[in-house]
């Protein structure tokens, strides 16, 4: 029996055991949709930075770089942490470098892991598909805000257990997300669209954000972390 657990927040992954596991990296608003985003519309490789400046530094590799702090675009990035921005494919075949508020963070507390790949409900089932055909125990880490769990990426975790045969429930914590998804299968997008980052997205104008990071199955990719090169690829 395989095991699958959901860790809450990045900033309690030490309370986890991370090595020789599958890690699911999970910030649907919206590093991670802009992740899979990019690399679905031509991107052909994604490196993420804990810093600002170590982001920035690297357009004199040639990166094209992104991110936000508390949702607001960088000063010096040349996009947003936006999926939106990589939609008509301006930056296919380029590399591109991300730091943002929460999402970075959740990969960087996790580089111990056998694996890490990218979630969003974008790619909901390519990330299913692939927890299916792995032999490793499950770690599903959700950016959050901050230090605190947010609703969007407990839903999402919820949404992955529930699609999976049932002996990967073993865990307290796949259980309860699992329980709240059912709660709203039939209208997750209405409560997410309700949750307390749909609110700090909205006052900043990004409602487009918001509809666009909650839509299923858009892609059948899943970025995994590549240990050689430090960056995700397909």
């Amino acid at each position: 029996m395989k095991n699958i657990e959901v860790v809450v927040a990045p900033e309690i992954t030490p309370n986890y055991e991370v090595e020789g596991k599958l890690v699911v990296i999970i910030d649907i608003f919206r590093a991670t949709t802009t992740i899979v985003t990019a690399m679905a519309n031509g991107v052909k490789e994604v490196k993420t930075c804990l810093e600002v400046e170590d982001c920035i530094a690297l357009k004199k590799q040639g990166f094209i770089v992104g991110g936000e702090r508390d949702g607001v675009k960088v000063d010096g990035m040349d996009v947003d942490n936006s999926p939106l921005s990589f939609l008509d494919g301006t930056y296919a075949h380029q590399k591109f470098a991300i730091s943002t508020t929460n999402g970075t963070k959740a990969i960087d507390m996790s580089l111990k892991a056998k694996e890490i790949i990218i979630g969003t409900f974008a790619n909901l089932s390519a990330i299913n598909e692939y927890i299916n055909l792995s032999d490793l125990d499950v770690l599903l880490v959700c950016a959050g805000w901050k230090g605190k769990m947010s609703t969007e990426d407990f839903m999402f975790a919820g949404a992955v257990i529930a699609s999976l045969p049932e002996q990967y429930c073993s865990a307290d914590s796949a259980d309860i997300a699992k329980s709240y998804f059912l709660k709203y299968v039939s209208n997750y997008k209405e409560k997410l669209d309700t949750c307390e980052h749909a609110f700090r997205l909205k006052k900043l104008g990004k409602q487009d954000n918001i509809d666009f990071c909650v839509q299923k199955d858009l892609y059948k990719i899943v970025p995994k972390y590549n240990t050689i090169t430090k960056t995700f690829v397909l």
